[in-house]
């Protein structure tokens, strides 16, 4: 199972495999990294815009946390909103193996 937990406005933290499939195959798994990986990308493509970042995404385990700079803050929303819209639709259609839960659980 992958957990996702938002921290606030802008950060995530994902653990777990989701175990849909064998590895390689498992589509869940595949979505969920896309869109963390996707996310971890841009950031990394504009840290100048950041006042703060933190950054972690290995097998099994994720982190994004960024601080934006105030002309960047809307930027970030937008960024945080369509990857929480993105792993929202991978829970409501694949329950059983993604959930989002609270930051303290994860």
């Amino acid at each position: 199972m992958i957990e996702v937990a938002f921290d606030g406005r802008y950060g995530i933290i994902l653990k777990g495999h989701a175990g849909q499939a064998p590895y390689g195959r498992d589509i869940v798994c595949a979505g969920a990294s896309a869109l963390l990986c996707s996310l971890a990308k841009f950031f990394v493509a504009h840290t100048e815009e950041l006042a703060e970042y933190e950054i972690d995404v290995n097998g099994g385990f994720g982190k994004v946390r960024v601080l934006p700079k105030d002309y960047f803050e809307q930027s970030c929303l937008a960024v945080f909103e369509l990857a929480r819209g993105g792993f929202s639709e991978l829970a409501e259609h694949y329950p059983s193996y993604i959930r989002q839960v609270p930051i303290v659980n994860i």
